[in-house]
C-alpha cells in the first residue's frame, strides 16, 4: 500500500510543471482595444474562427483549419516565425475575402469591445467602419491584405491578426488585443487669391506668401510653418494659386510677407482658414474652398527691393526652380 501511495505522489509531482508552465488556459475572456489613438470612433472589429492547435515538442503551435476553411489549405501549419504567421494569416484573409464566411464574434467596439475564447482556437481579426457590413480588403504593396478604415482627418490601414487564444503568459490571464494601424492624414488644398487693382506696364511683379500652419486637428495651438509660395502678375487683375497636400483640420495662417515693389497691400496682410476636407462637389456651387484672399494695389513708391534667388539661367533666360510660383493661367 506504501509503494502506491508513494508512486502516486512521485506521478503528482512529475504533473505539477505541467499545470504551472503549460501555457494553455482555461476559455476567458479577450479584450480588443484601439492602440492609443483618440480620433478614430467608428472602427469595429469582426473575429473569424479559422481552426484550433495544438503545440508540437518545439512549443509551436501546429493549426488545423476548419469550418469553411476546410478544403482551402491542404496541410496543418506549424507557426514557427513571423513570416509563417504573416502567411497563414494573408491566406486565411484571401480565404475571407473569396468566400461568405462568417466571423465568430462580429462588430466588436475596438475602443472597449470584448469576447470570450476557448482553448486551443486560432482567429483571424478583421477592422472595418461600423458602416460597413464586411472588412473590404485591399492587396497592399507587400502582397498581404490590408482593410481601410477612413475618418474625418485621417485615414487608417490595418493588417488582418492572428489570435491564438491560451498562448499567453500566467501574468496576462485576460489578454488585450491592440488594433495596431498605420494612420495617414487626408489632405486638402489651400487656395490663395490675389487681387491687383492696378499695373505697371513694364516688367512681371511677383507676391510672395508663408504659410504656417497656427492649430492642429484637435485645436491645439501649434506654430509649424508649411512652405513658401508665390504668384506673378504681368497685367491687372485675379490671380488663384492652388497648394495641394496640406492636412484637413488644421487651422493655417497666410502671411503676404513680400509685395513687389511700388505695390501695396489692401488691408491686412494676414489671413486665417480651417483645411476642409476635398468635397465630391468640387467645381460645383456647393464646393467651399478653403481661401484666402489678399488684395494689392500700385502706389508708386518704388524704393528698391531684395527677394531670395529662385531663379536659374538657361539659355533662353531666365527661369524658376521651384514648384509653388504660378506664373501662367488666365487673370480673372
Amino acid at each position: 500500500m506504501k509503494v502506491k501511495i508513494i508512486k502516486l505522489l512521485f506521478a503528482i509531482c512529475l504533473m505539477i510543471p505541467f499545470f504551472v508552465f503549460n501555457p494553455i488556459y482555461a476559455s476567458q475572456k479577450a479584450v480588443i482595444t484601439f492602440d492609443n489613438d483618440t480620433y478614430l470612433t467608428n472602427a469595429v472589429a469582426d473575429v473569424y474562427k479559422v481552426g484550433t492547435y495544438n503545440l508540437n515538442s518545439q512549443g509551436n503551435p501546429v493549426v488545423t483549419l476548419s469550418g469553411d476553411f476546410v478544403g482551402k489549405f491542404t496541410e496543418d501549419l506549424e507557426l514557427k516565425d513571423d513570416a509563417t504567421i504573416n502567411s497563414f494569416v494573408n491566406r486565411c484573409a484571401k480565404a475571407i475575402k473569396e468566400n461568405t464566411i462568417t466571423p465568430a464574434f462580429s462588430a466588436i467596439d475596438v475602443k472597449n469591445g470584448s469576447f470570450d475564447t476557448t482553448v486551443g482556437d486560432a482567429y483571424v481579426i478583421l477592422v472595418r467602419t461600423s458602416e460597413q457590413q464586411k472588412a473590404d480588403l485591399d492587396l497592399g504593396k507587400d502582397n498581404n491584405y490590408i482593410t481601410k478604415v477612413e475618418h474625418t482627418y485621417f485615414s487608417y490601414e490595418f493588417k488582418p491578426m492572428l489570435y491564438m487564444d491560451g498562448v499567453r503568459e500566467d501574468s496576462d490571464p485576460d489578454p488585450t488585443i491592440p488594433c495596431k494601424f498605420v494612420r495617414t492624414p487626408k489632405t486638402g488644398e489651400l487656395v490663395i487669391e490675389k487681387i491687383l487693382t492696378s499695373y505697371r506696364q513694364s516688367k512681371p511683379v511677383s507676391f510672395v506668401f508663408k504659410i504656417t500652419k497656427i492649430k492642429d486637428v484637435d485645436g491645439k495651438d501649434v506654430n509649424e510653418e508649411i512652405d513658401v509660395v508665390a504668384l506673378t502678375f504681368t497685367q491687372a487683375g485675379k490671380k488663384k494659386l492652388l497648394v495641394s497636400n496640406i492636412p484637413v483640420g488644421i487651422t493655417v495662417k497666410v502671411e503676404e510677407v513680400y509685395a513687389g515693389a511700388g505695390y501695396a497691400i489692401s488691408g491686412s496682410n494676414v489671413d486665417t482658414t480651417l483645411i476642409k476636407q476635398e468635397s465630391k462637389n468640387k467645381g460645383q456651387t456647393t464646393y467651399e474652398e478653403s481661401k484666402v484672399t489678399f488684395k494689392n494695389e500700385l502706389n508708386n513708391e518704388i524704393k528698391g527691393y531684395g527677394v531670395s534667388n529662385t531663379f536659374v539661367k538657361k539659355d533662353t533666360g531666365w527661369d524658376y526652380k521651384g514648384n509653388n510660383l504660378e506664373t501662367g493661367g488666365t487673370n480673372e
